[in-house]
């Protein structure tokens, strides 16, 4: 089996404690059996600590997490202890992947860097040139694609080159897409898109005092992230394509995805203007935290992610 990633992929370096939105903190970790073997053999103090730091209850091991709901793990510097005592090899594999997701076709396994990282998504963002995939492994094995993922590929392929057309403007491509999938783009009410988001399950409460803002404020969407930073909206827009649409291979919903995908970045596009309209400027650094916060919120919640593509096919 291969491994596909986008060109980008091996430019990723986790920046640890200079993050300003740390992933060991506010996510419930689990811990998976291989690992969780490893740390009941760990000897001495630090044995005792892993021991007494990790719950054995519900479905699976999981680190308790400590005060202002941060790992127990994580240090007053924002590093982890278990990497400093023990060494990277010691993470638990959720640890150890993020903030990369991985999508599965009968002769592949697709990789890519999340948004709700912010090293990520400045890597992702300040990219100025065409994202290609490339192969990064190849076993040899010769597995046959499917004639639904075949159908698959080849619709991202052409919505890639949509998405690419640097001839365009942004919302011309986005309306491109929308008509090769054979969907009417529907104007939504400010207002009405944020109860669609408010009606979810939300982790930070910072995500929903922004939506009841743009919920309460009234003012015009004038796009103007959009005619300031292109590249960076390309780049979105290759980004939750390769991530979401990818998906209907295995879990269906070709239409929804893609709307879902567009829908993402428009939504992002509607906060970046807000953003400007409050405090008077944007930089991409703010493009690169609304992503983030978008990212985290949406695409980490599969009940999040199902409902909004409800919402796809009834609008």
């Amino acid at each position: 089996m291969k491994q596909i990633a986008p060109d980008y992929y091996d430019r990723f370096k986790c920046i640890a404690g200079a993050c300003k939105h740390n992933c060991c903190i506010g996510w419930e970790i689990d811990v998976d059996e291989y690992t969780m073997e490893y740390y009941s053999s760990v000897k001495g103090e630090f044995g005792d600590r892993l021991k007494n730091n990790i719950s054995l209850e519900d479905d699976a091991p999981h680190f308790c997490m400590a005060e202002n709901e941060r790992c127990p793990f994580l240090n007053e510097k924002n590093l982890c202890d278990i990497i400093l005592t023990l060494g990277e090899d010691a993470l638990c594999d959720i640890c150890a992947d993020h903030p990369r997701f991985r999508n599965y076709f009968s002769d592949r396994e697709e990789i890519g860097l999340g948004l709700c990282c912010e090293s990520a998504g400045q890597l992702i963002l300040n990219n100025t040139e065409k994202v290609q995939l490339v192969c990064i492994y190849d076993d040899g094995e010769n597995e046959k694609l499917t004639e639904e993922e075949k159908e698959i590929l080849a619709l991202r392929e052409r919505a890639f080159g949509l998405i690419q057309n640097r001839e365009k403007k942004i919302s011309e491509r986005i309306y491109d897409v929308y008509a090769f999938i054979g969907a009417e783009k529907k104007e939504i009410k400010t207002s009405d898109w944020a109860d669609v988001f408010l009606s979810m399950e939300r982790l930070d409460e910072s995500w929903t005092e922004l939506l009841l803002k743009i919920k309460g404020t009234p003012f015009e969407w004038v796009r103007y992230s959009e005619i300031q930073f292109e590249t960076a909206f390309e780049q979105l827009l290759w980004y939750f394509i390769y991530r979401q649409f990818s998906l209907s291979a295995e879990n269906g919903r070709v239409k929804e995805r893609m709307i879902f995908a567009l829908h993402s970045v428009e939504f992002i596009m509607l906060l970046c203007d807000f953003h400007k309209n409050a405090y008077g400027t944007l930089k991409l650094s703010d493009i690169v935290e609304n992503s983030r916060m978008y990212s985290s919120e949406m695409e980490y919640s599969t009940e999040n992610v199902e409902k909004y593509l409800d919402f796809c096919l009834n609008n």
